[in-house]
């Protein structure tokens, strides 16, 4: 699978889309910002919902092959 949101992320929201769980064991979603979907769907000119549905697709492909990235 090609990664191609994730390469553009920042440092932090690199960390938060590889997180499954809080400090004390409370699972984590993962919902990202409407900035950021908005800054990816102008650089990528993709629609908002398209970006959304990569973004999904990237971090189960990120949670399931943890150990690669």
């Amino acid at each position: 699978m090609d990664l191609i949101v994730y390469p553009r992320l920042s440092q932090e929201s690199k960390l938060a889309i590889k997180r499954k769980k809080w400090r004390w064991g409370r699972d984590y979603t993962y919902k990202p910002r409407p900035r950021l979907i908005n800054r990816l769907s102008r650089e990528l000119a993709w629609s908002a919902d398209r970006v959304q549905a990569q973004i999904a697709k990237e971090r189960e492909f990120l949670l399931k092959y943890s150990n690669y990235y």
